[in-house]
């Protein structure tokens, strides 16, 4: 910016310094911020799905450890990749299943994901019936996805009218009033 303003004048080489001294102090912020939105919501995506893989495996017999590991195993999204990572460090004994699961939670920016964690690691603790914990869970999961996509579908319209009333709309006036405009400045009548 101070480049371009440095051509025309002093005055502006300052001004555009400042707004790019500006724009690169919240350029990295903005982008981080959407790389962590962009994150929670591929995770929130991926949740109903492994909560119901969890609650088919406890279902029909196995441990919550062999459960995940037939998420692990079938799928391969951000989210099975956590779930082995943590498994893994419980395993090994660097943490408890609990702080694993708590610092999986931790490191996404998801109201839901890190209610659910929270409630299963009461479930666990506690001993209560798991495979009912996690189909409430994968059901309260997928409602918020769905509620989450409607209010984006919501949104598409008002968005698309900033496009649509600064590109599509003069050009459409003067497809239009082109040949109007045009008999008038030739003089016709």
């Amino acid at each position: 910016f101070a480049l371009v303003g440095m051509v025309f004048s002093t005055e502006l080489s300052v001004i555009g310094f400042i707004l790019g001294a500006v724009a690169g102090f919240r350029e990295p912020r903005s982008a981080v911020k959407k790389i962590v939105k962009k994150r929670a919501s591929e995770l929130e995506q991926h949740l109903p799905e492994m909560l119901e893989i969890l609650c088919i495996g406890v279902r029909s017999g196995l441990s919550f450890d062999r459960s995940c590991d037939l998420y692990v195993g079938n799928f391969d999204t951000i989210l099975s990749f956590e779930i082995s990572r943590a498994k893994e460090l419980w395993l090994s004994g660097i943490q408890s299943r609990e702080e694993a699961l708590r610092d999986i939670a931790a490191s996404y920016d998801s109201l839901l994901f890190s209610r659910t964690i929270e409630g299963l690691v009461r479930t666990l603790k506690l001993g209560t019936s798991l495979s009912e914990g996690l189909m409430s869970s994968a059901k309260e999961a997928r409602a918020v996805y769905k509620a989450n996509r409607e209010e984006i579908v919501r949104k598409a319209p008002i968005k698309m009218m900033i496009p649509t009333g600064t590109l599509i709309l003069p050009a459409m006036l003067l497809l239009v009033m082109g040949p109007v405009l045009l008999e008038l400045i030739g003089g016709g009548v």
